[in-house]
């Protein structure tokens, strides 16, 4: 129930902050970003590429210049880590700066993190090296 009402006041929050601003567009105007994206696979530094587990879940909520996201354990229902910021996208290349966000988020805040991304329309898949140091790889897939 605590998720249930960390993902509305959460999207409440982003849709009064993206309103009026543009959303994170390519500058043809295709591949929007904005919406729900859940992580399906990543690899954070030389780890392999691993899928997320049925106990934990990954959701970005993106509107406008603004990110959210949460990382929960769907078996105790409680958030694992949470942060957020603002976001842009200039053709391939997006930038999320986190002004928000956890203890895991210090290494990281306030700070430009710059990735290279393709989007397919359903398919996300961004990587990059952190401010941090950490060269992270993520698909995420769009919910519907």
């Amino acid at each position: 129930m605590r998720i249930l009402a960390f993902f509305s006041a959460a999207a409440l929050m982003l849709a009064q902050l993206g309103h009026a601003a543009p959303q994170a567009v390519s500058e043809d105007g295709a591949n929007k970003l904005d919406g729900e994206w859940e992580l399906v696979r990543f690899k954070y530094g030389a780890a392999s590429v691993q899928s997320l587990s049925n106990a934990r879940r990954e959701i970005k909520l993106i509107s406008g210049k603004h990110f959210v996201w949460v990382v929960y354990d769907t078996k105790k229902h409680k958030p694992i880590s949470v942060g957020g910021g603002t976001c842009s996208r200039q053709g391939d290349q997006y930038t999320e700066q986190v002004e928000f966000g956890d203890i895991r988020t210090s290494t990281i805040l306030g700070r430009p993190q710059l990735f290279h991304i393709t989007t397919d329309g359903h398919n996300w898949r961004h990587s990059g090296v952190l401010s941090d140091g950490l060269s992270i790889e993520e698909i995420w897939r769009r919910v519907e």
